[in-house]
């Protein structure tokens, strides 16, 4: 598949967000360069960067300034 040129935000980066983050990743629907990933917990955000070649983000905020697209993968106690 011909990878579409928009920027994601994946914010969560637990089981459900890693899950949807390698689905997308193996669609080829965008490309690793165009993905942010935002965690509350520095350890597993750091984790999810070196596993997936994406990059990070300080905060929520930071995320999506430039996504065109949004993934929330939080649980809803934490929206």
């Amino acid at each position: 598949m011909q990878p579409r040129n928009f920027n994601l935000a994946v914010i969560g980066a637990g089981n459900m967000g890693q899950a949807l983050l390698g689905g997308v990743l193996r669609s080829g629907i965008t490309t690793k360069e165009r993905i942010v990933v935002s965690d509350i917990e520095p350890k597993r955000l750091d984790k999810v960067v070196q596993s997936f070649g994406v990059r990070s983000a300080p905060g929520n905020a930071k995320a999506v300034e430039e996504a065109q697209v949004i993934l929330l993968a939080v649980k809803p106690q934490n929206l």
